[in-house]
């Protein structure tokens, strides 16, 4: 029997299925109160950055009399939101938040008080507000008298709003992007054949999620090795109607990093308008510039300091440079170099590795290139791991737990 011709275009159906495990967003009759506020607020992923995610369902006995959820900077929260869809019934009612309520003023009120005034009964909180700015609400609507619980910290409900929110916390604590690491590869590990063929490698169900990551990540970086062999546009390619939400789609920032070798100003990250940014050492800050000096003014090149090795641009430094941009979730792409000089530094989140039944053979080009380690003690390991079939591949996910050799090599960084 013939291998199957697989498209290069990607399928479309509608919508795409996010792994959540509190629930679909698409099913309002989820028997959790919790898991339904935290679907909810999943809607607004890659959306509402800087601010988290959110989500409310306000209960009156067993029947939801309201709900909502923050979609986008400077919009109503997702308290004000579910108050506002519940009216007079929301008078007596269990609030189910999947966030401390806000207890300041910042583009919107206190969601604190909102509850408060609208006689709210009960407050049930996944998580408490880690933000100096923000937190607090707990405090002042048990001093009005409400019920406020808040899940333990090692239950279902604080870990799936920590899973929620993990891109969030991390650019709220660490102060820099979340870096999630994407990698499509064979069943021997390689992302591409001897002659650096890689379309395709994985089957469509797989790069419609892909894309769909596109969309919820604020940007998407690359090496600019990938820009030179492969000339990727770099967006999402779905439909809306493909998307597991209302909200329209909204194309990531591209951020290329490159070495000395300039780009050429015919790719197409560089012709269709969209946002692109060029990160590059100091010292080839100007030959880039002048490369791409007749694109228009949406690319943009930056310097930022360089590892003293080889030149190319200090992963830390461009993390920091993004976290200016407001930058909370990362989605790096590519190439092998660019995830090992992520990985190597300590830096990468999560990796979701799509595992496709093909084998590529041994001279094909591998998917990862960090540092060797001379023990299994040592090497990087995932935690949290997940994994499901997406169409004929094998999709695995999971935090990145650094290894022991890391973490003695950041100590000892002055």
């Amino acid at each position: 029997m013939s291998e199957p011709v697989i498209s290069e275009s990607i399928e479309a159906e509608t919508p795409i299925a996010l792994p959540y495990p509190w629930g679909d967003p698409g099913q309002p009759d989820n028997p959790s109160p919790m898991g339904r506020a935290l679907s909810l607020a999943a809607l607004a992923r890659g959306h509402c950055h800087p601010n988290p995610m959110v989500g409310c369902v306000l209960m009156q006995g067993d029947a939801t009399v309201g709900e909502g959820w923050h979609r986008a900077r400077g919009t109503a929260h997702a308290e004000a939101v579910a108050l506002a869809a519940a009216g007079p019934a929301a008078r007596g009612a269990t609030a189910y938040v999947t966030l401390e309520p806000c207890n300041h003023w910042g583009h919107t009120p206190p969601c604190a008080q909102a509850l408060i005034q609208a006689g709210v009964a009960r407050v049930v909180v996944a998580m408490a507000d880690p933000n100096p700015l923000a937190r607090g609400g707990a405090a002042t609507l048990r001093q009005a008298g409400i019920q406020v619980d808040v899940a333990h910290p090692d239950s279902q409900e604080a870990r799936w709003a920590r899973q929620l929110n993990e891109r969030w916390l991390t650019f709220l604590q660490a102060k820099r992007p979340f870096v999630h690491l994407k990698v499509a590869m064979s069943l021997d590990a390689r992302v591409a054949t001897h002659t650096g063929a890689s379309r395709w490698i994985t089957g469509p169900a797989a790069r419609r999620l892909g894309h769909a990551w596109r969309d919820s990540h604020e940007a998407i970086l690359v090496g600019a090795n990938t820009v030179r062999q492969d000339n990727p546009s770099l967006t999402c390619r779905l439909t809306p109607e493909e998307l597991p939400g209302p909200l329209p789609i909204r194309q990531p920032l591209r951020v290329i990093l490159a070495g000395e070798r300039p780009l050429p100003a015919t790719a197409r990250v560089f012709q269709d308008g969209g946002p692109t940014l060029v990160i590059t050492g100091e010292a080839h800050y100007r030959r880039h510039r002048q490369a791409l000096a007749t694109v228009g003014p949406q690319v943009e090149v930056v310097a930022v300091a360089s590892t003293r090795a080889t030149g190319y641009p200090d992963p830390e430094a461009v993390l920091h440079c993004l976290h200016e941009r407001d930058v909370v979730g990362l989605l790096v792409e590519g190439g092998p170099t660019v995830a090992a000089t992520f990985l190597d530094a300590g830096l990468v989140d999560r990796i979701s590795a799509f595992v496709a039944p093909i084998l590529l053979g041994p001279q094909g080009l591998p998917a990862f290139a960090q540092a060797d380690v001379a023990d299994p003690a040592a090497a990087w390991r995932l935690t949290e791991v997940e994994t499901r079939a997406v169409g004929r591949d094998i999709l695995l996910s999971g935090r990145v737990k650094a290894s022991p050799r890391t973490l003695q090599a950041g100590a000892a960084a002055p």
